[in-house]
This record gives structure tokens, C-alpha cells and sequence, in this order.
């Protein structure tokens, strides 16, 4: 009784736990659904073009560019020829007010008449100064001629002559004397005799001593010449001709000092005479800069730059700045299409890439071009970090329409590649999560996330190179996430996957 009631006990539990079992089966399978108006798209092998599609303006692809070379703040525009007139080579596109300008020529033009005023009296000076200096120079040469002839005729004329003078004279009164000396003592010898009277003896001895003195006077002229006059008139003599030498000299020094300063204040007013001259030389080229003409024919374009804090085009009146373009001149027979590419598709276009270039100006002209130049920087039309950027990029126009103005809007096509007979789907139809690319491939029970690996694409179609098949049916849009089958490796990464 008991075992058989265990059993019934045991087979109970045993289908509650099937039960269980079961029920949890059925909760933890999920339930996928086919949405009948899920847009979808089939996997096929297509060609397509890859083109850039961009929008910019016609320039020229020659232009000469027109500013004024004039320096300072004084350039102001009193005449402009007007934009878009076409001119011939020498016709007036700015005229600048003279007037300034006309003012300082006339200021140096007077400057230079005074400069060779005050030359003409210069060289007068220096003139004088040297005349001055050969007078000088002869009469100091005369004086010391006069003072050496002077010292030898005192070495060699009155000097000897005198002291022979002075000799005969001494010589005579010493004959004269040694002759009464004589006589006085045979009158002596008279009178100790008694044969003369004393008065004759005393007269004799007075003209004795009257011819003593002028011996002795005669001796001393003679001897103060010969030991001190004589050579005291030599020195002089000497002395007179080293004060000439040095007075020479000193004029010669004086005169060469004053020729100099004469030179040197001379060659100065030249010197400043040349530079005036260059200030009046620069002056009249900067006068005739004040009309700007064009150097070749062409169709005149005014340049929109900076003037007083706004950009806009030159006017009547503005203040020029040096070097800042006024306008061009561009050559309407070759022109090209300045536009810009975004940054992600910079890598699909490259120099000599065909182009298709068509303006709005003309909606039925349709021209052929090649890329000719990518910039090498980036531009942003923001200010801020996440504003996309973009490249500049210019497009040569194969023919010549002499319609074609610069400035016009142009819609720029470039045929950067083309895609032949690959598996392609609609570019709405590509999920990126993590820079991965999915596709939701249409299953019986629900849509499989499919990774894909995608290759080259325009704005309508893209490339599929891996993850599809032919005819495989893609979703265009995202469905459910409770209808989305995951690969399990990627289930946590495609949980957020977004269009591409």
C-alpha cells in the first residue's frame, strides 16, 4: 500500500517538473515577425558612376591683379572705371589725387635750386681758400728768400765789412797814438834837458791822452763787434729764418685746414644735392603712379577686399593701402571653376579627374573640364570643431564660350571612378555601429544583421564586396529589434547600429 502510494507520489512529481520543463522551453524561444511593409531591396550586380557633385564660381585662370604701388596715406581714388568695362592695353583704370603728391615734387624742385645756389658759393670758397693759400704760401717763400739773403750778407758782407771798419779805425789810432807817445817822450827828454818850455811838454801830453782815448775807444767798438755784435746779428739772422720756416709751416697747415673745410662743406651740399635729387627722381615716379593703366586688354573686375572695417568692392574716395589689389584684368579666354569638395570625399578625386561643368547663367551649355588643383589645407565655413570641413578644388574648362564671366554660379560634376557589374544595394540600406557596416537580410521567421564589407559608392548605390548574396532581400530601413536575428560574436556590438 505504502510503495504503491510513493509511486503515485513519484510519477507526479515527475510530470510536474516535465511541465515545468516545457513551459520554460516555450518562454525562452523568441518569436520573430515578418513585417509586410518593411521596405526592402534586392541584392543585384549594377554599374554605377562615382561622382562628386559640388557647386562654385568661374574665375580666370590667367588674371592680372591691379593695386597701387604708392606708399603713406595719401592715395585716394578720384576716378574708377567701372566693373565689368572691357579696356585695351594703356587705358585709365584708377586716378589717384595728385595733389600731394605734385606738392612735394615742387618743394624739392625749390630744395634742389637752393642746394645749387649755396654749391656755386661753396665752390666760390674753396676757390678763394686756395688762391689764399698759394698767396700765403709765395709770401712766406719770399720772406724767407729775403731773410736767408739777409744772414749771408751778414755772415758775408756788412758784418766782415764793418768789422774791417772798425779794425782800420782801431789800427789808425794806434798808429796815431804809438806815433805822440813817441814824440812826448823825446819832448820829455827836451825838457830834463832844459831845451823845451814846460807848457809845450804839457800840451803834448794832453793831445797823448786825446789819442790814448781814441785808441782805446776804437779797440773797444772793434772788439764788442767781433766778440758780440757780429755774432748777436748772425743769430739774429738765423732766428729770423726758423720763425719763417715755422710761419711756413703753420700756413701751409692753415691754408691745407681751410681747403679742406671748404671741400668737405662742398662735397657735403653735393652729397645732400644727390639726395634731394633721388627724393624729386622718386618723387615724379610716385606722380605718375597716380594713374594706373592697364597693362593688357581685358575685361576690368573689381576686388571685393577689407576697406574701412566692411568687405566691398573700391569706390570713389577710398584711401588706397599699398600693394592691396584694386581689381583685375582676367583673361576671358581661358577659364577655370574654383569650388571646394568635402573632407570625406577627398580621397575619391585627384588631379586630372575628369569634370562636367555646367552654368546656371546658361542651363543648356554643358562644358568638359579636368581637376587641376586640391588644396592642401582644410576650410571650415564654422567656427567650431565638429564643423565639417572642406577642400578647395580648381576645375580647368576645356572650351572656350565668350559668354562665360567670372563670378558665375557653376554646378561642377567630377567623375572621380565608376563601378562595374558589382553586387550593390541602396547606400539607406548600409547600419554602421563601431565602424562596422551591417545589413538586415530579410529572413522566414525575422532579419538577420549581416555584416558586410562595402566598397565604393555615390549618393544613391553603394558597393558590397562581402556579407551578400545575389538576390538577397535588404531591409531600407531598421526593423524591430525584436524581429532582428543577431550573430551571436556581434550581438552586443549591432544592438545600436545606426544607417551608414
Amino acid at each position: 500500500m505504502k510503495s504503491s502510494k510513493l509511486k503515485i507520489i513519484a510519477a507526479t512529481l515527475t510530470i510536474q517538473m516535465l511541465l515545468i520543463a516545457s513551459v520554460s522551453m516555450v518562454k525562452s524561444t523568441p518569436k520573430y515577425s515578418i513585417d509586410e511593409d518593411m521596405p526592402t531591396e534586392v541584392v543585384t550586380k549594377r554599374s554605377f558612376p562615382i561622382e562628386i557633385r559640388t557647386i562654385g564660381e568661374l574665375e580666370a585662370a590667367r588674371s592680372t591683379s591691379i593695386s597701387s604701388s604708392l606708399r603713406g596715406d595719401q592715395a585716394k581714388i578720384i576716378q574708377l572705371i567701372a566693373d565689368g568695362a572691357n579696356v585695351q592695353a594703356g587705358d585709365l583704370l584708377v586716378k589717384i589725387d595728385s595733389t600731394p603728391y605734385e606738392k612735394t615734387v615742387d618743394e624739392l624742385v625749390g630744395r634742389i635750386k637752393e642746394y645749387e645756389s649755396h654749391i656755386e658759393a661753396l665752390k666760390n670758397a674753396l676757390d678763394w681758400e686756395v688762391v689764399q693759400a698759394d698767396h700765403e704760401t709765395k709770401t712766406a717763400a719770399y720772406e724767407m728768400e729775403t731773410a736767408e739773403l739777409e744772414l749771408n750778407k751778414t755772415i758775408q758782407g756788412d758784418g766782415p765789412l764793418e768789422a774791417a771798419r772798425l779794425q782800420s779805425i782801431m789800427q789808425k789810432t794806434k798808429i796815431k797814438f804809438e806815433e805822440l807817445n813817441a814824440y812826448s817822450q823825446d819832448l820829455l827828454d827836451l825838457e830834463t834837458q832844459g831845451f823845451l818850455n814846460p807848457i809845450e811838454v804839457r800840451q803834448a801830453q794832453k793831445k797823448l791822452q786825446e789819442e790814448r782815448e781814441a785808441y782805446e775807444s776804437a779797440k773797444m767798438q772793434h772788439d764788442s763787434y767781433i766778440n758780440h755784435v757780429y755774432p748777436m746779428l748772425i743769430k739774429k739772422a738765423e732766428t729770423n729764418i726758423k720763425r719763417l720756416i715755422n710761419k711756413q709751416e703753420e700756413s701751409a697747415r692753415a691754408g691745407g685746414f681751410k681747403i679742406a673745410k671748404a671741400d668737405a662743406l662742398l662735397n657735403q651740399a653735393e652729397q645732400e644735392l644727390l639726395d634731394v635729387r633721388r627724393q624729386l627722381q622718386n618723387a615724379r615716379q610716385e606722380l605718375a603712379l597716380t594713374e594706373i593703366t592697364a597693362p593688357s586688354p581685358g575685361m576690368v573686375v573689381q576686388r571685393e577686399e577689407y576697406r574701412s572695417s566692411q568687405r566691398r568692392k573700391p569706390r570713389v574716395g577710398d584711401l588706397l593701402v599699398k600693394n592691396q589689389p584694386i581689381l583685375d584684368l582676367p583673361d576671358l579666354n581661358s577659364m577655370i571653376v574654383k569650388t571646394k569638395v568635402r573632407e570625406i570625399d577627398l580621397f575619391k578625386i585627384d588631379n586630372g579627374k575628369e569634370a562636367t561643368i555646367e552654368v546656371d547663367a546658361y542651363p543648356n551649355l554643358q562644358l568638359k573640364g579636368k581637376v587641376i588643383f586640391i588644396g592642401i589645407l582644410a576650410l571650415s565655413e564654422g567656427i567650431r570643431a565638429g564643423d565639417e570641413k572642406y577642400f578647395e578644388v580648381k576645375v580647368s574648362i576645356d572650351e572656350t564660350d565668350p559668354r562665360l564671366r567670372p563670378g558665375m554660379t557653376s554646378r561642377v560634376v567630377i567623375h572621380a571612378d565608376k563601378v562595374t557589374n558589382a553586387l550593390t544595394v541602396p547606400i539607406h540600406a548600409i547600419f554602421e555601429f563601431n565602424k562596422k557596416h551591417y545589413c538586415y537580410v530579410t529572413q522566414k521567421k525575422g532579419y538577420l544583421l549581416q555584416p558586410v564589407s562595402i566598397g565604393m559608392n555615390n549618393e544613391h548605390w553603394v558597393a558590397v564586396n562581402e556579407g551578400l548574396n545575389e538576390h538577397d532581400q535588404i531591409c531600407l530601413t531598421k526593423p524591430l529589434e525584436q524581429d532582428v536575428i543577431h550573430i551571436p560574436e556581434n550581438s552586443e556590438d549591432t544592438k545600436h547600429a545606426s544607417r551608414f
